[in-house]
Formats: C-alpha cells, structure tokens, sequence
C-alpha cells in the first residue's frame, strides 16, 4: 500500500505480537537491515517507509518491543513508526489528503 505527499509513503504492517523476546530482537534486526538496504532506493524515489505497529499482547515483552522500535528508528533510512495508539489518526490523515486530491 501506498500513497504520494511529496514523498512516497510506502506503508507496511508490522507485527511484535510474537512467541518470545528473541523473535521480537530477530524481527527488529531484519526489519533494520532491510531499511538500510533501501537508503539508495528511498532516496532515489523521494520514499519513506511508513509501518503500521502491532505491540506484543504479552506485557512480559514490553521492554523487548520498545528496544524494537528504538533500534528500527535508527536506521538511515526515512522512517515512521506509527503505534497502534496512532492508527487511527494516521488513517484519518491520509484519508483526508487523498480525499483532497
């Protein structure tokens, strides 16, 4: 899915909702590799990646999750990690550009 505002925002869902903190660790690393892998293309096609964020039900990995998400922030590619507490909003705003274009 994706939309263009000046930038293309290429928007993935983005699940922590897993079995243990390991997978949590496993999943942040990859998702960061594969952004840095992407700084050329995204600079190149003016692109961000936009991921919509499912937190862990399990609140024994709340810890793990937030080191998630800190970690995947850093990487150089442009980025928005929007949580599910923003879901709402986000949508509200997107539909309201592509509502006005």
């Amino acid at each position: 899915l994706a939309y263009h505002n000046k930038t293309n925002h290429l928007i993935k869902p983005l699940s922590f909702d897993l079995a243990d903190e390991l997978s949590i660790q496993n999943k942040a690393a990859i998702t960061f590799c594969h952004l840095n892998d992407l700084v050329d293309y995204a600079k190149s096609h003016k692109a961000s990646f936009d991921f919509l964020i499912a937190k862990p039900q399990n609140k024994d990995f709340k810890g793990d999750y937030e080191n998630a998400l800190d970690y995947i922030s850093n990487t150089k590619a442009p980025n928005k990690l929007i949580t599910e507490d923003k879901w709402e909003e986000y949508t509200q705003n997107t539909f309201d550009f592509l509502a006005a274009n």
